[in-house]
C-alpha cells in the first residue's frame, strides 16, 4: 500500500514531513531485514496498517509545541515515529524493554533526521519524569499502563487498543473515553476523500462502517475492498467472524461469484511476477483460490498470501482507481 493512502486523511505536510513520511518504508525494510521489528506480511502494508493506525491518535488529539509524549512499547517506533514527524515542535521518547528494536528506531530517527525523538531501552515503569501525554499501542492492560504511568503524572493515556474491552476496563475507576476510529476513517466527508480503501485479511463485516461500502467494479471510488484466501474446495469450519463477511474477488473487483484469473503473483520478490496460473472466486464469505504456485498447494488458509497471490493485480487497480477519483475531482 503507497504513502498515499496516507495523503488521504493527513494533507497539510510541509516538504521536509512529505520527505521523513515517504523515507519510512525505505528504512523499515532495510532494517526489517536485519531485525524483525514488523511482521514479514506487514511491511508491505506499512503506510496501511501502521503508519495510518499510528497517526489516528492526530485525529482525536493536537499536542502542542513543547509539550512531552512518551510511547510506551514503541517496538519499532510506532505510534511514536510517525507522531513525531507529524508534530515536530513536540518532544518524543520512545520507550522500549527491548534493546534491538531501540536500535531499529535509533537508526529510523537518524535516518529521517528527527530532531524531537529520544530512544531509551528501559522499562517503562523505570522512567521517572513529568510527562504531558502517554501513547500506545496494543502492548499491555489498561491497569498495567495505569500503574506504570504513576511516577509520570500525565494529562492524559491514549492507548489504540482493539476487540472487546469491557473486561479489561470493567474494574478501573480512572475516567476512560472509548473512541472508536471508524468514526473519523468514516464519515461523508471523508468518503469523498478516499479513492479506495484496500483493508486485506482483516475481519470486516456488512455493517461495520456506517458510510462506506465494498466495490462493486474495478474503477469504483470511494469504497473498499476486502477478502481472506483459502484454497479452492477447502469449506472452513472454524470461528466465521473472525474472517468478516464481506468479500471482494481482487481480480475482478466485483462481489459476484464467477471465477476470475490473476494477472500475476510475487514471491518474495515484489518487482518479479511470477507466470503461475491463479484463479479467484467468491465462495459465501471467503475467496477461493486455485493456483499453481508450488510451495502453497498442501496448505489450505492461504490468508498469509492475501497480497502475494494478487499482487500485479493491486498494482494494476490502484492506479486505475486513482486516475478514476482525479478525473472526478478535476
Amino acid at each position: 500500500m503507497p504513502v498515499s493512502i496516507i495523503h488521504t486523511y493527513f494533507s497539510a505536510f510541509t516538504d521536509l514531513q512529505l520527505a521523513q513520511m515517504n523515507g519510512l518504508e525505505k528504512v523499515y525494510k532495510e532494517w526489517n531485514d536485519q531485525i524483525n521489528v514488523i511482521s514479514r506480511k506487514d511491511i508491505d502494508s506499512l503506510y496501511l496498517k501502521h503508519v495510518l493506525h499510528a497517526l489516528s491518535i492526530a485525529t482525536v488529539y493536537d499536542f502542542a509545541a513543547g509539550t512531552s509524549v512518551i510511547d510506551i512499547g514503541t517496538g519499532g517506533g510506532f505510534p511514536g515515529i510517525p507522531l513525531a514527524i507529524l508534530f515536530p515542535d513536540t518532544n518524543f521518547i520512545l520507550v522500549d524493554s527491548i534493546q534491538k528494536k531501540i536500535t531499529v528506531v535509533n537508526e529510523v530517527v537518524k535516518a529521517l533526521d528527527l530532531k524531537n525523538i529520544t530512544a531509551i531501552a528501559e522499562r517503562a515503569e523505570n522512567i521517572q519524569q513529568p510527562i504531558d501525554y502517554i501513547v500506545t499501542r496494543a502492548v499491555a492492560k489498561m491497569s498495567d499502563l495505569i500503574y506504570w504511568s504513576k511516577n509520570k503524572h500525565p494529562k492524559k493515556i491514549i492507548a489504540l487498543k482493539g476487540g472487546d474491552l469491557k473486561e479489561e476496563l470493567a474494574l478501573i475507576k480512572k475516567h476512560i473515553q472509548l473512541i472508536e476510529l471508524k468514526d473519523f476513517f468514516d464519515t461523508p466527508e471523508q468518503k469523498k476523500q478516499l479513492v479506495c480503501a484496500y483493508i486485506v485479511g482483516l475481519s470486516v463485516h456488512a455493517n461495520q462502517y456506517q458510510v462506506l461500502t465494498p466495490c462493486k467494479s474495478p474503477a469504483e471510488t470511494n469504497c473498499y475492498v476486502t477478502w481472506s484466501s483459502f484454497k479452492k474446495g477447502y469449506n472452513y469450519t472454524g470461528n466465521v467472524d473472525f474472517w468478516g463477511d464481506v468479500c471482494v474477488n481482487p481480480v475482478s473487483w466485483t462481489t459476484d461469484t464467477l471465477t476470475a484469473c490473476s494477472n500475476g503473483s510475487v514471491m518474495t520478490n515484489i518487482s518479479r511476477k511470477k507466470p503461475y496460473h491463479t484463479e479467484a472466486q467468491i465462495k459465501g464469505n471467503f475467496l477461493w483460490v486455485d493456483t499453481k504456485m508450488p510451495f502453497v498447494r498442501n496448505f489450505k488458509i492461504l490468508h498469509f498470501l492475501d497480497y502475494n497471490l494478487f499482487w500485479h493485480d493491486i498494482q494494476n487497480n490502484v492506479a486505475l482507481r486513482a486516475d478514476e477519483y482525479l478525473n472526478k475531482t478535476k
